[in-house]
């Protein structure tokens, strides 16, 4: 893992585990095996999620900040207005969509659900209006 504090949550969240598993008493369960097989699973999982995180944060590196100062809080405000109004230059479709997944953090299923649209129309009508508002955007708003 890299890192000791990872490892031992590593071995902490397996023998969590171990402990609810149901067969671990039975005389013909492998238990050393099974405990390497999670042990091995939950570190690839946790370099998985590592790996994505790092690629939204590069993506967005305003995502990465912990406890916003007093400045940071109004300047994250007036960013919203300027966001907002830059949004009233969208269609209506595309608006409602980036709503529904930026500001309500609804999926792209959910969004589909509650749109009563495909999947694919949902993806298309994100990529489209993600474009429309870079293109409308302040450059303020872009370079941040």
């Amino acid at each position: 893992m890299k890192d000791q504090d990872e490892a031992y949550d590593i071995v902490q969240e397996t023998f969590i585990r171990a402990i609810r598993e149901q067969r671990i008493f039975n005389i013909d369960f492998r238990i050393k095996a099974w405990l390497f097989r999670v042990a091995k699973n939950l570190c690839l999982n946790q370099i998985r999620n590592k790996s994505r995180r790092a690629a939204i944060l590069k993506q967005n590196p305003q995502m990465d900040r912990h406890e916003p100062n007093q400045y940071q809080k109004i300047f994250e405000g007036e960013r919203e207005i300027e966001m907002m109004k830059a949004m009233e230059f969208l269609s209506e479709e595309h608006r409602e969509i980036l709503i529904l997944r930026y500001y309500d953090d609804l999926s792209y299923a959910e969004i589909a659900q509650v749109l009563d649209i495909k999947l694919g129309t949902v993806m298309s009508r994100l990529s489209r209006g993600r474009q429309k508002l870079l293109s409308v955007m302040p450059e303020s708003l872009k370079e941040r």
